[in-house]
């Protein structure tokens, strides 16, 4: 793996960045490489009937931490607990895409080493997803080429030294999908967003984009979407990406991303009855009633070494995610995971994502 030095990439990494917002995409983004399908699934199409829970090892690659208002060491203890209750064998820990809006999101990240920290190698950080909301701001009111620079240095030390292993949840696009949720947007040609995924790929590590390509109300920007991975990839041929939440696109558009770009991962959730309105049109990938649909089902079985696991859960919020919510969300993992092929669900649960990060590690 080849390392760049902290000078030399943050100076290749921050030249030219202009101080203006607007003018700073001046770049138009490429063609996405494939043709989409708009197409929304109909969510009451074919599923796969349930069989049996998945039993075997889990890694969730997508778990959110943030410093409870009682900063105790006992709750990142009952974090663990509950990992292992639940038969998680490895995590990711990261900041949400709007962790940024907080005054303290750097104290967050060290809660989230702190917790690696105890965890004897078996949780490890992704970082940089509270720089999504910097990316937000500054696309609207501008920034500088020396507060760029910072956060490119900030974010390149702390993957050499070990403190992460990746880049994510990084928020492109995020929308408000039920009433109470703050937005992330900026165009993906965005020069700090480009510069920053350039340092991941300048160091051989993973990339966890969030980039919803409906806006709630049915408008597509699959287009600025798709257009961003052929940037990127022209860019970079080698990132490492992994996109949230199976893209948030529909199986055929899934199909055509991952046969265009061998470097790219698709991690999924399932999506409870509640919130299953809200998903109406980012494609989830099972029904109301927690069902896998058939032709995810088809395309996990058909490639499964591109599929890894999430629970997307929000440790940290007490009165909002109380520790026993991953007992469940974990459990609806293993029924979907339990309705494909052993061998596939095997993969996607948990080899994959740790030939992916590597073996366990003592530390941070």
């Amino acid at each position: 793996m080849t390392r760049w030095p902290i000078a030399l990439l943050v100076a290749i990494m921050a030249a030219g960045a202009p101080a203006g917002a607007p003018a700073d995409a001046a770049e138009n983004l490429p063609a996405p490489g494939f043709e989409i399908d708009q197409t929304r699934s109909n969510n009451y199409r074919g599923v796969r009937e349930f069989r049996a829970d998945y039993r075997g090892p889990l890694f969730d690659v997508q778990a959110h931490i943030r410093r409870p208002k009682d900063d105790r060491d006992d709750y990142l203890k009952n974090v663990m607990g509950v990992m292992a209750r639940a038969g998680v064998s490895r995590m990711l820990v990261m900041a949400t895409p709007n962790e940024g809006r907080r005054e303290n999101h750097e104290k967050d990240a060290d809660y989230r080493r702190r917790l690696a920290g105890m965890s004897g190698g078996r949780i490890q950080v992704m970082c940089g997803g509270n720089y999504s909301y910097w990316m937000h701001r500054a696309w609207r009111d501008g920034y500088s080429k020396s507060e760029l620079a910072k956060i490119l240095d900030r974010l390149g030390r702390a993957i050499i030294a070990g403190k992460c292993v990746g880049l994510g949840e990084i928020g492109l696009y995020h929308f408000n999908k039920n009433g109470r949720q703050a937005v992330i947007s900026y165009p993906p040609n965005f020069e700090p967003f480009v510069k920053l995924i350039g340092v991941a790929a300048a160091n051989d590590v993973w990339v966890i984009l969030h980039a919803e390509p409906v806006i709630p109300d049915g408008e597509s920007c699959e287009a600025r979407v798709f257009g961003a991975l052929a940037l990127l990839y022209a860019r970079y041929p080698r990132l490492k990406l992994i996109l949230a939440h199976s893209g948030m696109t529909n199986v055929a558009n899934a199909r055509r991303i991952l046969g265009l770009y061998p470097g790219l991962v698709l991690d999924f959730k399932t999506i409870h009855r509640k919130k299953h309105k809200h998903w109406r049109n980012l494609e989830p990938i099972n029904d109301s009633s927690l069902r896998l649909f058939e032709d995810w089902a088809k395309l996990m079985e058909e490639m499964p070494d591109r599929f890894i696991a999430e629970t997307d859960a929000k440790f940290g919020r007490i009165s909002r995610y109380p520790l026993s919510r991953y007992d469940t969300e974990t459990g609806r993992l293993r029924a979907v995971l339990g309705s494909i092929d052993p061998k596939a669900a095997r993969m996607i649960a948990f080899d994959n994502a740790a030939r992916m990060f590597g073996s366990v590690r003592r530390g941070p």
